[in-house]
């Protein structure tokens, strides 16, 4: 990250830094983030993304903390909330966390089956920083997850094998709920 970029996040003082990486942003990522806990005072580095659920051994690469596996929400809402507590409960399903003495691996956590009952991303937070944001026109919504191909070149045929059993792997949200985002 560049010296200003660095300024700001010390002056935020994160407590938790997370990482959403497909595999060729890997070892980028993990370099920044030796980077960043060179830099800043400790806080706990989070890797999620299709490259952490697929490889979720990357809990064993210098800087990372914690690996979340699948759908992010509920397990990074219970991991807050515990941290929030003091808490050292580390049973979350969907996180590989490492401690002192050893590597806690939780089994992966079932898919949300309706995609409805999220909420909405906060897009101010985003483009209140950024002038590229803002001044794009376009914008992205997701209107579904998951992809029921398993086609040779990607990665969503070995997704689709470690979400057996844990859910509809492709799910759409209702056309209204995506309109209610738009507006």
């Amino acid at each position: 990250p560049r010296v200003h970029s660095i300024n700001r996040i010390r002056e935020f003082t994160p407590d938790l830094i997370l990482y959403s990486i497909m595999s060729p942003q890997f070892l980028e990522n993990i370099e920044r983030n030796l980077r960043l806990k060179a830099a800043l005072p400790p806080y706990i580095a989070l890797f999620g993304g299709p490259h952490a659920t697929l490889f979720p051994e990357m809990i064993n690469e210098l800087g990372v903390d914690i690996v979340c596996r699948g759908e992010g929400e509920r397990p990074l809402r219970l991991l807050i909330d515990n941290l929030s507590s003091g808490s050292t409960t580390f049973d979350i399903k969907g996180l590989y966390i490492k401690t002192k003495d050893t590597i806690i691996r939780n089994d992966i956590e079932q898919l949300y089956e309706n995609l409805d009952d999220l909420p909405f991303p906060d897009r101010e937070l985003l483009y209140q920083d950024s002038k590229y944001f803002q001044s794009n026109i376009a914008k992205s919504i997701f209107t579904a997850r998951g992809c029921p191909y398993r086609c040779s070149y990607c990665h969503n045929g070995s997704l689709n094998e470690i979400f057996k059993n844990k859910g509809r792997v492709y799910r759409c949200r209702s056309p209204y709920n995506v309109i209610q985002e738009i507006n």
